[in-house]
């Protein structure tokens, strides 16, 4: 597991997505229990425009024990994959819930970003103009984009390097 991790850690690092989707996942798929695998995958997920399976995996991870720092990261990522998918509410509810998690965690700056563009979304998706992929229509690409337009302040992947558990 943990040589899966650092290679999919160095597939990021060096720019190839897919290659480190790949190993992440089987670094999950072979420790399902270590928190950063499962934190690390759904955030290079989320970027490669894996929605849905960030979002599986994030509620995997909900699942685990977990600290309010790590808590708050998945919540934040499962609210970011919501967005992206054009799904408002449930956006909503996890980015709400990241912040009172963690409320000066990592992503705190960006959770109060997307809230802030949320809460200029119609409350409903027929009215906000974006359309629920699982409905069998694409949500709009650009839409994931533009919290980071609107300046968050960190990345939009949490991914960093190996930490000691």
């Amino acid at each position: 597991a943990q040589r899966s991790y650092k290679r999919g850690n160095n597939a990021f690092y060096a720019g190839d997505i897919p290659k480190a989707v790949y190993y992440l996942k089987r670094a999950v798929s072979a420790d399902g229990e270590n928190v950063r695998y499962i934190v690390d995958l759904i955030s290079v997920l989320n970027q490669a425009g894996m929605y849905e399976d960030s979002f599986s995996y994030g509620a995997r991870g909900l699942a685990l024990e977990l600290n309010d720092t790590d808590r708050s990261i998945i919540l934040f990522h499962m609210g970011e994959a919501c967005y992206c998918l054009g799904l408002n509410e449930p956006s909503k509810r996890y980015i709400k819930a990241s912040l009172e998690a963690a409320p000066e965690g990592p992503f705190a700056a960006d959770a109060a970003v997307y809230g802030a563009e949320l809460e200029k979304c119609a409350d409903t998706q027929e009215n906000s103009g974006w359309t629920d992929a699982r409905k069998g229509r694409t949500a709009r690409t650009d839409r994931c984009r533009a919290p980071t337009d609107a300046g968050l302040a960190s990345s939009r992947c949490c991914l960093k390097r190996p930490r000691h558990r």
